[in-house]
């Protein structure tokens, strides 16, 4: 990870879903990055007829329960934007008859043109999970695109805890943006045009 966290061993792994072209959600997993998974759509001509639209549901199975710390969403990498993850939800399970768990919700990755670097949601506890659910509620241009999908090991420094309690134990070392409606910013200078330092 950019956190220099190492990644698990992806063999024997498996991601599922229904809407696709260009590959199937196996191609999150086959350490290509030439290739991706694609959100389906139907053209002719070059020109889009129909399309799937979100959420897109993607589900990856380990051969059996492994510790995590976090896990990294790699955008395609042909440098194009168009179905770049903006929005998902994040669900686990810690085996294969039990329920998904919803661990984040409505997470945002902002669009930066040309920035090919992994989407990392980082944890602050380790949790085992046997099963992940990526629902992708938005994408750039209305599609949805994924070119690797990892876990992270888990890290020494954190609890491993339960489902329940992982949003508690989380919590106490994330960071949070402040509301920042009642600051205050001043300048002594002269803006140019209205870039003014209220922005």
């Amino acid at each position: 990870s950019l956190e220099g966290v190492p990644f698990l061993d992806r063999t024997g792994w498996i991601a599922s879903g229904r809407s696709f072209v260009a590959g199937s959600p196996m191609k999150i997993l086959d350490g290509d990055t030439k290739t991706h998974w694609h959100s389906n759509y139907q053209a002719v001509d070059g020109v889009v007829t129909e399309r799937d639209n979100p959420p897109y549901t993607i589900e990856i199975t380990l051969p059996e329960a492994k510790v995590i710390s976090g896990m990294s969403l790699h955008p395609r990498g042909d440098g194009m934007i168009v179905g770049r993850i903006l929005k998902l939800n994040v669900y686990v399970a810690k085996d294969d008859a039990s329920d998904y768990f919803l661990l984040f919700e409505n997470t945002e990755f902002p669009l930066a043109t040309g920035n090919i670097s992994p989407r990392e949601i980082a944890f602050n506890a380790n949790i085992s999970v046997k099963k992940v659910k990526l629902e992708i509620l938005e994408g750039s241009g209305h599609y949805g695109t994924l070119c690797e999908f990892n876990l992270w090991e888990e890290r020494s420094e954190f609890n491993t805890v339960s489902f329940e309690d992982f949003h508690e134990e989380d919590s106490k070392n994330r960071l949070y943006r402040l509301d920042t409606k009642d600051f205050v910013a001043s300048y002594g200078g002269a803006c140019w045009l209205d870039f003014t330092i209220d922005k």
